[in-house]
């Protein structure tokens, strides 16, 4: 719907005291075969990547837990706005898995792989405040404020120029996936 939309930012929120706490690998994985989880977990990145490709900025408000999933699905937005009460993690090591759609390489990009290493290899909680000092988010603000800070942002990103916020997500993009000289092709492209 979204993508068929003539809407200029998205805010990605959930309702309640938590973000998210990723999937419940029980109801989700137990006693399925690898070419099914395969499939579902191919949807789950096609989705995320689409998320991630939408030609307008998207802002996420994360409150509470964000772990596994839900960090993950945080990650492929561009402006993350967290409460000063956010937790993150990735939890999967403490299962004996990877994590799941992305988080780890999704971290890099943001922190650095020797962060990321740490972030997924312990599975334990971070605080809003360090998130924010590695560069994983944007802003940390009290919990009272977040709907309002996060929307701000989002009309904020709305009433700008968003071909040209399109324009540098796809830059950025070919950057981090090709680098500098492939990023140069693409704005003579898009100039």
């Amino acid at each position: 719907e979204v993508e068929a939309s003539n809407i200029r930012a998205l805010l990605v929120q959930a309702a309640g005291d938590h973000f998210g706490c990723g999937v419940n690998v029980q109801t989700t994985f137990v006693g399925v075969d690898s070419k099914s989880a395969r499939q579902m977990l191919g949807r789950g990145i096609r989705i995320c990547t689409r998320l991630e490709a939408l030609n307008i900025p998207v802002v996420c408000a994360v409150q509470g837990l964000c772990l596994a999933a839900a960090l993950e699905i945080a990650l492929r937005c561009d402006v993350i706005i967290a409460a000063d009460d956010a937790q993150f993690a990735q939890v999967e090591q403490h299962i004996g898995a990877a994590t799941y759609l992305g988080g780890a390489y999704l971290l890099a990009e943001r922190c650095g792989p020797a962060r990321a290493r740490e972030i997924c290899f312990t599975g334990d909680f971070y605080d809003a405040a360090s998130f924010e000092r590695w560069n994983i988010i944007n802003r940390v603000v009290p919990r009272a404020s977040l709907q309002a800070e996060a929307m701000a942002w989002a009309q904020k990103l709305a009433n700008a120029p968003t071909k040209a916020h399109a324009v540098t997500k796809r830059l950025m993009r070919a950057f981090l996936d090709h680098g500098v000289r492939a990023a140069d092709e693409l704005l003579l492209d898009l100039g």
